[in-house]
């Protein structure tokens, strides 16, 4: 199904990547002379629903592709993302029986996939067999989504769409631990 790309170590190495143009909210892909193109747009709207929505850019202008509303659970408290991608609808979450931070979810045509994050902020997709597909890098402004398998369409479409509902997802649950922490810190100051 992947076509994967290893170094001569047998190391896994990215095959394309897209650089994240924070500024325009712009995905920019490789193009056929060494320049980066647009590639995805996306338009976000923190306080609506969708919180994010995904277009593809193409040479006939561009097409919404997906949406992403990251909520919190009023039961729970957990946080979780309701993601579309090609009118087929999918929840990001937590694994609750392993207490994992890592963001499962099935897609329909592809399999299942999580996206773990390590200590250094960065996020990496595996799917159902524990294979390295993507990982998302922040280095300062710039930001990068690493592919360590060739595809197309879908696949890819995929890979982008919930990797920013994995980013916006993680942004939640740290302003939901610092939150915890400022009230613990006020519990603490008023004993």
């Amino acid at each position: 199904m992947f076509c994967f790309g290893f170094d001569s170590n047998n190391t896994p190495q990215p095959v394309f990547a897209f650089i994240f143009d924070t500024k325009s909210n712009t995905f920019l892909a490789p193009g056929p002379y060494g320049q980066y193109i647009p590639a995805f747009t996306i338009k976000s709207s923190p306080k609506t629903k969708p919180n994010m929505t995904v277009y593809r850019i193409g040479q006939n202008g561009s097409m919404m592709i997906g949406t992403c509303t990251t909520r919190t659970s009023s039961l729970s408290g957990n946080v979780y993302a309701e993601v579309s991608l090609y009118g087929r609808s999918f929840k990001m979450k937590h694994d609750q029986l392993t207490g994992s931070s890592s963001q499962k979810f099935e897609y329909p045509s592809l399999g299942s996939f999580k996206w773990k994050p390590d200590l250094k902020g960065e996020l990496r997709l595996f799917d159902g067999n524990g294979q390295l597909l993507a990982r998302w890098q922040k280095s300062g402004q710039n930001q990068k989504l690493d592919f360590y398998v060739s595809g197309q369409g879908e696949l890819v479409d995929m890979v982008v769409v919930t990797a920013l509902a994995a980013m916006d997802f993680q942004h939640k649950e740290g302003k939901q631990v610092e939150e915890v922490m400022d009230a613990l810190d006020v519990i603490s100051a008023l004993s």
